[in-house]
């Protein structure tokens, strides 16, 4: 990721940590939001990207312990995306940090799945662009949750 870029992320998550917590605490509170925002993202990649849709039902579905590692990364990167829209939503991070920022998070997803695909004696395949575009949908419900709450 821009090292730049994570560190001015880094920096408006600090500044405005309360504010943030105020939008996020009550749809983080439990698990169901979280598994909302987890579904818009993959059909998203499943309705535009036909290998990652698949690796997606892989990875959602599969049992085999590389899988709950991917898992678990993907539940931080939706949160990550979520925070991001937010701050886009709330004027903190510019059109341009929030595509960049997404870029990011879809091309380290992307190597992520690649890896785990490999330990599994699969091909490489995903591509960070198609988890991008799923982590866009995220970024935006997180920037429409931030403009509701003004």
């Amino acid at each position: 990721m821009d090292s730049q870029l994570q560190k001015h992320v880094q920096e408006m998550l600090t500044v405005h940590k309360e504010e943030l917590s105020e939008i996020t605490k009550p749809k983080f509170k439990d698990t169901v939001y979280i598994d909302e925002l987890r579904e818009l993202f993959t059909n998203v990649i499943s309705a535009e990207w036909r290998e990652e849709g698949k690796q997606m039902e892989e990875l959602l579905y599969s049992p085999d312990e590389p899988w709950t590692a991917a898992r678990n990364a993907l539940h931080a990167y939706i949160v990550n995306a979520y925070l991001a829209g937010t701050m886009k939503g709330k004027g903190w991070l510019s059109d341009q940090d929030i595509d960049h920022f997404n870029q990011d998070l879809g091309d380290e997803f992307a190597g992520g799945i690649n890896r785990t695909t490999e330990k599994l004696g699969g091909q490489k395949a995903s591509r960070g662009k198609a988890f991008s575009d799923g982590f866009s949908a995220v970024s935006a419900r997180g920037a429409n949750d931030a403009l509701q709450k003004r």
